[in-house]
């Protein structure tokens, strides 16, 4: 009976492992350079909070805000 659970339990454990890891957090940094933002209107996010003028400000507002 031993020898039959044993590879039951090892089959099955990648699948427990799987159901227990159910949120994916996507994180990851866009880069940009200045023909990205060109002579339109400064983009704002979903607050109403404008975004950078240039590709230097965006890149320094990035990392600033990362450390």
């Amino acid at each position: 009976m031993k020898k039959i659970l044993a590879p039951i339990a090892f089959a099955l454990l990648p699948t427990l492992v799987a159901v227990s890891q159910t949120r994916i957090i996507d994180m990851h940094i866009h880069s940009y350079t200045e023909s990205d933002f060109g002579e339109r209107e400064t983009a704002t996010d979903y607050y109403g909070v404008k975004g950078s003028d240039n590709a230097e400000l965006h890149r320094m507002e990035t990392f600033e805000a990362i450390n």
